[in-house]
């Protein structure tokens, strides 16, 4: 939540991890991303990645998120012994 700039390399790095979780079906969260960060990682497609929904302004918000999603995802494997 810092860093209010990236570079280009940087930026490609960040979708490499981004698209590694992906590729894993994990889910990714942004948090705190500045204006000037957020510019170039648009700009390269980098955003495009990620849905606006996991997308936050604070740390907090991002783990409130998570957790609910972990939640449904816990109740989604939940086997039904009922059929």
């Amino acid at each position: 939540t810092d860093v209010t700039h990236i570079d280009g390399t940087a930026a490609l790095t960040i979708e490499e991890i981004i698209q590694r979780a992906l590729d894993t079906n994990q889910d990714v969260y942004l948090v705190g991303l500045h204006i000037g960060a957020a510019k170039i990682l648009g700009e390269l497609g980098v955003l495009d990645l990620v849905r606006e929904t996991t997308r936050f302004p604070d740390r907090k918000s991002a783990i409130s998120a998570a957790a609910k999603r972990l939640a449904e995802t816990s109740m989604d494997a939940t086997p039904d012994f009922e059929t």
